[in-house]
């Protein structure tokens, strides 16, 4: 059993945009479409409920969504229906945002039958607050961002602000901002709280969206939300250097490589890093250490980078970059799976929040390679054609044999499992699709991943030596659309084709399909257990502090807790678990029972 193979990647909202490019094949319109995803949902999740004075918190509240966590910080936000990620906001003054659209935290959404954009859909809202004394010159500041590359609000579709009156035991609406279809740059947003009403011990605000609940359509986003006294109309300029995008990842070709096509030499020479100094120049600058990292191999330090130049300059309210030198990386020659962890961050004069300042980045070296970030942004489709063939270029870093491909289909308005496609490898014709090596016998029937982003395997009917380039993808057997994972983020590492009949035509659409090609062998599938006997109740499940095991089974009972990228955080056989100490998340715990092993989705809020 391998978690890692379908390891918890960032839930996702996805944008609209459709391309049709219509060449007439065999009678038939050919169309490649890329839609937003709808994610169809898989169980009954419990919602998060915070009594009304028994959780309580105190000003300032400060948060710019930066903490290394697609879920909500629960020292301020009372839910997490919201996702927090750096990939579908745009022009970021640091890393990280709060999104908003028609699906909830673990990406399902909130109705399928309701497309409307009168609907309340995603809120983010505060815990109680008490006053030590009545609130002098009480503001709440934020930034906000119409779609981003989410999908564009509409003008029917709305974002705003509510106060919660401790005494009318209603929500009261104070701000809003009406969608036009247009993508904004965030903009800043002050709002007074100076009406005694709302200064009752109790009091509590929420950012609310109007929009289609049915998928993740009409998208806002949210960041550096402030709350606090002493303040005035015009205070909401951002004062602080911030990373404004995510870790870049360390090899060369590929996100993820096998473990056992791994060198040394596959990691970049240098990697490139965007930061800003937000806010007016302070006299004489800010003094900054640029690019420290640590690189660490299974948490043993492989290479650091502790004496760096220090910057100073005045170049503010712009995005820069700089470059951190890596090689020679020196690790020992892998003899089975391994995870490469790097972090990096810049750290002198301290000013604004410290989370921002830093950026880190985990890989898992496995048997499969990939192109693609872990992210999908829209889901990618080929409809109106019988037969429809969809083709990526791919060339390994040495010869071998493929098992199989991990694909991440995506919920977008249609059931991709209706649908069925055979597994193709074509020669690689100077750069374009050629005769096909090999055709699978078996037909396959989509999947959707347990979790939104995750990867379903799919195994040849036999291996197939690979010697260099070639093309893999699939051929569907019906006219209807298979939407697969398109990250929009990595947009230039693999040329894409997709035709009928016996033409083809090279996709012009950026972005990168979310198929992985496994080699040399067979992952041990990671899925829900069959029921038997043996596999035991795990409750409550969401938990805050603790887990039960209940197991009446007479044969020994063991388990193993792991996060959301397969490594080990604890190992019993009690059937009581304290996990009290945990951030919160997706977790997996492992149970086996005289060898039947089962697996459990657990949810920590």
């Amino acid at each position: 059993m391998s978690i890692q193979y379908k390891r918890i990647l960032k839930p996702i909202r996805l944008a609209s945009l459709f391309v049709s490019l219509a060449p007439l094949l065999l009678f038939a319109q050919v169309e490649e479409q890329i839609l937003p995803l709808v994610t169809m949902p898989l169980e009954q999740m419990a919602t998060q409920k915070t009594s009304a004075f028994g959780d309580t918190i105190s000003l300032p509240i400060t948060d710019d969504f930066s903490r290394k966590s697609t879920f909500t910080n629960a020292n301020f936000w009372a839910d997490s229906k919201v996702l927090i990620n750096s990939t579908i906001p745009t022009g970021l003054y640091s890393i990280g945002a709060a999104t908003f659209d028609g699906t909830d935290q673990y990406g399902m959404p909130y109705d399928l039958t309701d497309n409307s954009s009168d609907s309340l859909a995603d809120v983010l809202t505060s815990k109680y607050i008490k006053f030590a004394t009545p609130p002098s010159n009480l503001f709440l500041s934020f930034y906000y961002q119409a779609g981003g590359l989410g999908e564009l609000p509409e003008i029917e579709d709305s974002l705003t602000v509510q106060f919660w009156s401790v005494q009318d035991s209603a929500w009261e609406q104070v701000w809003a901002v009406k969608g036009n279809s247009v993508s904004t740059p965030f903009k800043a947003a002050i709002v007074p709280v100076n009406q005694p009403r709302f200064w009752d011990d109790g009091f509590r605000f929420r950012f609310a969206a109007y929009g289609a609940r049915n998928g993740s359509f009409d998208v806002w986003n949210v960041d550096y939300v402030e709350l606090d006294v002493n303040r005035n109309a015009a205070d909401t300029i951002i004062k602080e250097p911030a990373f404004v995008r995510q870790h870049p990842y360390i090899t060369k070709d590929f996100t993820h490589i096998p473990w056992f096509h791994y060198a040394d030499s596959e990691i970049k020479d240098s990697l490139t890093f965007t930061y800003r100094r937000n806010g007016p120049p302070p006299p004489g600058g800010w003094a900054l250490n640029l690019g420290k990292f640590s690189l660490s191999k299974d948490g043993t330090l492989v290479k650091d980078r502790l004496t760096v130049p220090v910057v100073t300059n005045l170049v503010h309210n712009v995005d820069v970059d700089f470059k951190v030198p890596l090689q020679p990386v020196v690790t020992s020659a892998p003899t089975a799976e391994f995870d490469l962890r790097m972090r990096t961050w810049f750290d002198g004069t301290a000013e604004g929040l410290r989370g921002n300042d830093t950026v880190e980045v985990n890989i898992p070296f496995r048997n499969y390679y990939a192109y693609d970030d872990g992210s999908a942004e829209r889901g990618y489709g080929i409809l109106n054609q019988v037969n429809a063939r969809l083709a990526f270029q791919f060339n390994p870093i040495a010869p071998d044999t493929l098992r199989g491909l991990f694909i991440n289909f995506a919920h977008a308005g249609t059931d991709a499992t209706l649908n069925r496609f055979r597994i193709v490898i074509w020669q690689d014709n100077n750069g374009e699709p050629g005769l096909p090596i090999y055709v699978s016998d078996s037909t396959y029937k989509p999947e959707y991943p347990y979790y939104h982003g995750g990867f379903i395997p799919f195994d040849l009917d036999t291996g197939v030596f690979v010697p260099g380039s070639v093309f893999i993808g699939m051929i569907q057997t019906k006219a209807d659309a298979m939407h697969v994972g398109f990250d929009l983020n990595t947009t230039d590492a693999t040329k894409k084709y997709y035709g009928g009949g016996f033409v083809w035509y090279e996709s012009l659409v950026p972005g990168t399909l979310m198929i992985r090609p496994y080699f040399d062998y067979t992952p041990l599938d990671f899925g829900l257990a069959e029921p038997n006997k043996n596999v035991p109740r795990v409750y409550p499940n969401p938990t805050q502090n603790s887990l039960r095991i209940d197991y009446s089974g007479t044969d020994k009972m063991e388990w193993v807790l792991l996060n959301n990228l397969g490594q080990q955080l604890k190992t019993g056989s009690s059937q009581e678990i304290d996990v009290s100490e945990l951030p919160r998340g997706l977790y997996i715990l492992q149970t086996n029972c005289d060898g039947s092993i089962s697996n459990h989705k657990i949810i920590l809020q």
